[in-house]
């Protein structure tokens, strides 16, 4: 069993990694607790979030995963990491009222609008492995 420290929080970051799609939004806090609320907010991401999940996803070679971070003064705390995980809404990502992902073009990010987010991002999951497998 593993037990882990509270740390006192008003959101959480999730953001998503699929292949080379990046998606984020914020987990609100109801009753003390961001997971399981369904409480979320959509807006544009700190760049620097993405880059930080980047960087430990590529790292560790993890390629199809949510990460759930908190935000501290000094960077990221990272709370979880999962290869299974849910989705409440049509997509993991809106900014300025338009769905759509991050992509790293030319070593900078590029939000793309549109719905990669299909079947509860099984549809982009599945083409990922495919890819993956094919390479």
């Amino acid at each position: 069993m593993l037990f882990q420290e509270y740390i006192a929080h008003e959101y959480e970051w999730r953001v998503v990694r699929i292949g080379d799609s990046y998606f984020a939004h914020k987990k609100m806090l109801l009753n003390e607790k961001t997971s399981g609320a369904l409480l979320k907010t959509y807006s544009a991401p700190p760049l620097h979030l993405l880059d930080f999940v980047k960087k430990i996803t590529t790292q560790h070679q993890l390629d199809s995963v949510a990460v759930d971070l908190f935000e501290k003064e000094d960077g990221y705390l990272i709370n979880e990491i999962q290869c299974i995980f849910g989705q409440s809404d049509n997509y993991q990502m809106k900014i300025d009222d338009k769905i759509g992902r991050y992509i790293f073009i030319d070593n900078s990010w590029c939000f793309e609008e549109g719905n990669f987010n299909d079947n509860e991002n099984y549809d982009l999951r599945l083409e990922h492995a495919i890819n993956k497998y094919k390479s």
